[in-house]
């Protein structure tokens, strides 16, 4: 899509936006932090091309490959011996 996002810190969104040059991020419940990211999200010049790629690269088929490939090094790493 191309856009930044405003987003709070709960669950997975901080993983999913490690950098500024992809969106914002404020802590839950504090509306001030919001508003203030909101006016700055508006205000910036963005990267729109390297916010799309980021996007990409976190697509469904991308998670789950990673989930995989981590839940696979679990597995091995539980099959050594200690």
């Amino acid at each position: 899509m191309r856009v930044p996002v405003v987003a709070t810190d709960i669950g997975g969104i901080p993983d999913m936006l490690p950098s500024e040059d992809y969106g914002l991020v404020v802590p839950v419940d504090d509306q001030a932090a919001l508003e203030r990211a909101m006016e700055c999200a508006l205000d910036r010049s963005w990267d729109r091309v390297a916010i799309a790629h980021h996007g990409a690269s976190r697509s469904w088929s991308q998670v789950a490959v990673e989930v995989l490939d981590w839940l696979n090094e679990a597995v091995e790493e539980r099959k050594r011996p200690r």
